[in-house]
């Protein structure tokens, strides 16, 4: 599913993220640039999830399912596995 190879994508990114920094990165830095080589960190702005209407969005977390309450954001981002999760609605 191409959904899944950008969440794959973009786990590298972190990954190599949190290798730099020695931590995982915070929400507020996902869409910041490395100051060592003035690149985003994930290589661009936050992709759109195409299962997902609207822009890309995010919120913290780490089971998809538990997103609280208003519009289910396109990504979750658990900070304890320096993962974005995407969100793929029921059908």
């Amino acid at each position: 599913m191409e959904i899944e190879a950008l969440a794959a994508g973009l786990d590298a990114a972190l990954a190599r993220a949190a290798a730099e920094l020695g931590r995982p990165l915070a929400l507020a830095e996902l869409e910041e640039v490395d100051p060592s080589t003035g690149t985003p960190w994930l290589g661009g702005p936050l992709p759109d999830n195409p299962l997902q209407p609207g822009q890309a969005t995010v919120q913290l977390g780490c089971e998809v399912g538990a997103s609280q309450g208003g519009e289910a954001p396109d990504w979750l981002y658990c900070t304890e596995q320096a993962r974005l999760l995407p969100v793929i609605p029921a059908r």
